[in-house]
């Protein structure tokens, strides 16, 4: 898979789907939820989690049809600053959870404009009707 394919794309990041070699075996995104600052509202880094517990877990959720996982990617030095995904997407009542993790190297307004980008997505494309986080 071509890491740099995109599938949102926005001014400052674009969103694919994850490369879980190359972003989570030999990437930092297992260290974001060890990472004390990175979860501070979030309900993981509850317990330690090392590469190959995240790769299980994404590789778990990418397989679930009711979940869409993306990666984001700052556009501008290409690298992936965060996760962001719909899970439990539930299509008989046209709703989903919405959740994201951004590292802490990111471009000012980066975070929000993922989380548009998956919501426009989430509305026009996936005709849900409602997204909670």
């Amino acid at each position: 898979m071509n890491a740099n394919e995109k599938f949102l794309e926005g001014r400052l990041v674009f969103l694919r789907k994850p490369d879980v070699q190359a972003d989570v075996l030999e990437g930092e995104w297992h260290s974001w939820f060890n990472d004390p600052r990175v979860t501070r509202y979030l309900i993981h880094g509850v317990f330690p989690v090392s590469r190959d517990d995240e790769a299980a877990v994404i590789r778990r959720d990418m397989s679930n049809p009711g979940n869409l996982i993306l990666a984001v990617v700052d556009k501008e030095s290409g690298s992936q600053i965060g996760v962001i995904s719909l899970k439990n997407i539930d299509w008989i009542n046209r709703c989903a959870e919405i959740g994201m993790v951004i590292g802490r190297k990111r471009p000012a307004g980066s975070a929000l404009e993922a989380m548009a980008l998956l919501a426009k997505h989430a509305f026009d494309r996936l005709n849900l009707e409602r997204i909670y986080g």
